[in-house]
């Protein structure tokens, strides 16, 4: 009786491993054939827990960002905008991205307002071969010149439960931008 509820414990635990290896929903039938991205190892003795082996198809990001502004011109009281964008170019998904705006300039007082702005993160993944944005608002409050760059930082995970790190992604061009009185 023991040895029977072994086996079906052990029946259970590889039938719930191919589901999740699988990928299939509940309720969906699953791939007889095994997933060449997964092996369960054997059991040496009954009582150790299978360990269950991943091999990434992907070992790292690949990720670019662009910076672009509604204007490059402003009168101080104007607003601008500022879009960053991640494009996810490498085979994993870029998880919980989060955008940063930097600004600079010789000036002491802030020429965009607020500075420096928030950064921003997303709670969802930017899958491969997607990308995904943010839009930040400027108001020119003094006169001077600016230079903008952007970065993005992210989860990778390489299978689950990992390994998993954290990436990142620099702006491409800095922008400047002139505010008059």
């Amino acid at each position: 009786m023991k040895r029977d509820m072994k086996r079906n414990t052990k029946a259970v635990w590889l039938l719930v491993l191919s589901v999740v290896l699988s990928g299939c929903a509940p309720g969906q039938p699953i791939d007889p054939q095994p997933s060449p991205k997964a092996t369960a190892v054997p059991l040496a003795s009954p009582t150790e827990t299978p360990i269950l082996s991943v091999t990434p198809e992907c070992e790292k990001d690949t990720a670019s960002v662009v910076l672009t502004a509604s204007a490059d011109n402003l009168n101080v009281g104007d607003t601008v905008k500022i879009t960053v964008t991640l494009n996810n170019e490498g085979c994993v998904a870029l998880g919980l991205p989060q955008y940063r705006l930097d600004l600079q300039s010789d000036s002491t007082t802030s020429i965009l307002t607020p500075d420096p702005p928030e950064p921003v993160v997303h709670y969802l993944a930017v899958s491969p071969g997607q990308s995904g944005s943010v839009e930040f608002e400027l108001t020119a409050a003094a006169a001077g010149q600016v230079v903008l760059t952007a970065a993005v930082s992210y989860e990778v995970h390489l299978g689950y439960p990992g390994p998993a790190y954290w990436g990142s992604a620099a702006g491409g061009e800095a922008l400047e931008i002139t505010v008059t009185p």
